[in-house]
């Protein structure tokens, strides 16, 4: 497969949560775009929260440090997508790698996996756009 679902977090704040999704490059191209649905199942294998991500060229992406958009993910490269929900209304979110996301949201590295959620999955690529070498 092109892209594998890597993972899924939550992290609550009183009325808000932090949704955070792990996608990676398996494809062996670089990656420009991309659209998939995932969702978490219950215990009966039904879908119990069904999410789109959408990766686009004006997507914001964080970096050391650094704010872009266009970012190109790598073959083998794992890109993080955070949003966050305040009274179940979804908010803009963005896409970082592992070190920005940590500093974004100010969890020291050994704590983000105490957040995993460990369900059962769907993961669906709806399109991948590759980008030209």
């Amino acid at each position: 497969t092109p892209m594998v679902f890597e993972g899924i977090w939550y992290i609550g704040y009183g009325n808000a949560e932090q949704e955070i999704s792990a996608y990676k490059n398996t494809s062996g191209k670089p990656i420009k775009a991309f659209r998939v649905t995932w969702g978490l199942l219950d215990d009966f294998d039904e879908v119990v929260i069904k999410r789109k991500t959408e990766y686009t060229a004006s997507s914001t992406y964080l970096n050391s440090g650094a704010k872009s958009e266009g970012h190109v993910i790598q073959p083998g490269e794992t890109i993080y997508y955070s949003m966050m929900n305040i009274d179940g209304i979804q908010e803009i979110g963005f896409f970082a790698d592992h070190e920005a996301l940590l500093d974004e949201l100010s969890i020291p590295k050994d704590k983000l996996n105490s957040y995993r959620i460990e369900k059962k999955h769907i993961f669906d690529i709806d399109k991948i756009i590759y980008a030209d070498k």
